[in-house]
């Protein structure tokens, strides 16, 4: 597994009655970390829900806030957390969620012969929830292996594209090319996490290289 593992909040309540799961909803992972820098933890729950989209069910992430020995709503996005059938032939995308240095980090993988994984990073500023970095790797055993680092903050990309050939049989790597850059992109309008469409975002990249998409 590339990705690291779940980082709780260190303030995360001890006695807190559990949130009530909405009917048809069910409840596929929660994690408790501070998101607004007032020193007590929220909670970030992630539902699969009986809604029928294109690509199987859909997915929503509710974030609550504490009030006394209970959970509070605080607010509900559709759009980090895919679909149950988009991870293609590798079936359900979503690994995990995580609270880090309080933003919220979306996992996910899939594809087919090309395999990708994604980790989305969000955090809570002026009043809202926005994207700011993602992290995408992408490739093809004896092909080609791309891994992409966007901070969405700084507009700064660094890239990494491992080019192979391998024998006929695709089980001996014959050579391999390395073509690693970083880059700044313009800072364009702040990306919302409601409503985001994860892995249709283009970016073109220079020269002859291929665009990748977060």
């Amino acid at each position: 597994m590339l990705f690291s593992t779940i980082v709780a909040g260190k303030s995360a309540p001890s006695k807190i009655a559990d949130i009530t799961v909405p009917a048809g909803f069910k409840k596929l992972m929660e994690v408790k970390g501070d998101l607004d820098e007032d020193g007590i933890a929220e909670l970030v729950v992630v539902f699969d829900t009986p809604k029928k989209v294109e690509l199987g069910t859909e997915r929503q992430l509710w974030i609550y806030k504490q009030n006394g020995s209970a959970w509070k709503f605080w607010h509900k996005s559709i759009g980090p957390v895919l679909s149950s059938e988009h991870g293609g032939m590798m079936g359900d995308p979503f690994l995990s969620v995580a609270i880090e240095h309080g933003c919220i980090v979306v996992y996910h993988s899939g594809g087919d012969a090309d395999k990708w994984q994604y980790a989305h990073r969000y955090r809570y500023q002026n009043n809202n929830w926005y994207l700011i970095g993602a992290h995408i790797t992408w490739g093809r055993q004896c092909l080609q292996l791309c891994v992409y680092d966007y901070n969405l903050s700084t507009g700064k990309v660094k890239a990494s594209i491992n080019t192979q050939k391998c024998d006929d049989n695709n089980e001996k790597e014959l050579s391999s090319k390395d073509d690693d850059f970083t880059l700044i992109r313009n800072r364009s309008r702040p990306m919302l996490m409601d409503g985001i469409n994860v892995g249709e975002n283009e970016v073109k990249l220079p020269g002859n290289r291929e665009s990748f998409y977060f």
